[in-house]
């Protein structure tokens, strides 16, 4: 069974929106990321600029291609991606990593929090939830994750809080809490969707049980974080694990 997509406000500086998304696959698996490929071409805003399979091939890609979203998987043969996310975005700033890996690790998890990545998927994802993370990224500069893996981040989060705020402002900024005054401002449907989100679930899980559409919720979120002046999903996710 495939996993919604969760989506964060992400700290980088806003780029100007590419006219055509340039995507680049790096991952050891030969069909799946022609798989993948097939799948981007096929869409009328996405081009592949190129296509690799070992972490030698992900720098000469960042270095030539310089693509608005490289798809990366973490186990390559010549070494860990997760390992060397500094380095490749040294080569081309401008990109939004997103890693691809079979597994939520605990340990894959906390070493993606503390990089500069821009998401992080599991490869059960459905099609239209890879291009939406796609499109999120180069479009709305929005970090991206499966489920899964959002839901360890919220236990690493209430498991090690002192390591948090280092491990997370790269993606976030983690208010310790929300005032009450500042609840004040959220009209009563922000306040539903808040509580819902401070209880881990997506965009998809709320709309079902609110009977609105996910694009509905996306907009109150932004709405409520833009009001609570927080930058991410995973720190609206905290501040209600810490009002506990």
């Amino acid at each position: 069974m495939s996993t919604p997509i969760l989506h964060t406000a992400h700290s980088q500086p806003n780029h100007s929106q590419p006219d055509t998304i340039v995507v680049a696959i790096v991952d050891d698996h030969h069909l799946y990321a022609e798989g993948i490929a097939s799948v981007i071409r096929m869409e009328s805003d996405m081009t592949i600029c190129s296509i690799g399979h070992t972490l030698g091939s992900a720098r000469t890609i960042m270095q030539t291609c310089m693509p608005n979203v490289l798809l990366l998987d973490i186990d390559l043969p010549d070494g860990k991606s997760i390992d060397c996310i500094d380095e490749l975005l040294a080569l081309s700033p401008q990109t939004g990593i997103v890693l691809v890996s079979m597994y939520a690790s605990t340990d894959y998890i906390q070493k993606a929090v503390q990089s500069k990545i821009r998401g992080y998927l599991t490869k059960n994802a459905r099609r239209d939830e890879l291009l939406q993370s796609i499109r999120s990224v180069a479009y709305q500069h929005l970090a991206t994750f499966s489920a899964p893996v959002m839901t360890e981040m919220a236990k690493l989060m209430t498991q090690t809080p002192s390591a948090q705020p280092s491990s997370a402002q790269s993606i976030n900024q983690n208010p310790s809490r929300i005032e009450a005054s500042a609840l004040e401002q959220l009209t009563p449907r922000e306040r539903e969707i808040l509580h819902e989100v401070q209880q881990g679930r997506s965009d998809e899980a709320i709309g079902t049980r609110l009977h609105i559409s996910p694009r509905t919720v996306e907009t109150h979120r932004r709405n409520i974080m833009e009001k609570l002046g927080i930058s991410s999903r995973i720190a609206l996710v905290q501040s209600g694990q810490t009002e506990k």
